[in-house]
């Protein structure tokens, strides 16, 4: 197919168009992207007389329902990571003959004014307990702990992050139930 000179300006001009407009729309959307982490750091310990830190246990952090971490408590309990923007987390905290527990974390919904500021870490202190001897004590607290203990997202109200407070209170409530 032959085309005139004023055919293949106007093809010319059209394709330019269409090259700015791809490459505006990826540079503005690259502008706005979250370059903030946050920090979580924390201690398992071991429930006992005197709360002392559990070496061994596991600490598993799962990024959008992929593991993406794991990391082995050692004398001192510690374990860190860091959390990427605009992503859903979980965090599971388990050893042989302890009952696991697990909390969430949300990273999305930060506005970038606000993410450009930083994040100081969040220190998480994690208590476990050995499992129940008696098997129907141990299916409850398994159930009550299938579901997070708590959970943690960004408050626009408070400008950070936080606990969802009543949620954990009712995660609290059910297992002060079994004491009784």
């Amino acid at each position: 197919m032959n085309c005139t000179a004023p055919a293949k300006k106007m093809l010319m001009n059209n394709s330019l168009k269409l090259f700015l407009a791809s490459a505006f729309f990826l540079i503005s959307n690259l502008s706005f992207a979250q370059d903030w982490t946050y920090p979580i750091t924390g201690k398992v310990y071991k429930l006992g007389k005197k709360e002392e830190k559990l070496e061994g246990a596991v600490v598993t952090l799962y990024k959008n329902g992929n593991q993406v971490q794991q990391k082995i408590t050692q004398k001192n309990g510690k374990y860190d990571f860091v959390l990427e923007p605009d992503n859903e987390y979980e965090v599971i905290y388990s050893k042989a003959g302890y009952v696991s527990k697990k909390i969430t974390l949300n990273t999305k919904n930060v506005p970038t004014d606000r993410g450009k500021y930083g994040f100081s870490p969040q220190p998480i202190d994690i208590v476990l307990f050995e499992k129940p001897l008696k098997s129907e004590v141990s299916a409850k607290v398994e159930s009550i702990l299938s579901k997070p203990i708590g959970k943690f997202y960004y408050d626009p109200k408070q400008q950070d992050f936080g606990w969802e407070k009543l949620y954990t209170k009712s995660i609290q409530d059910d297992l002060n139930e079994l004491e009784k």
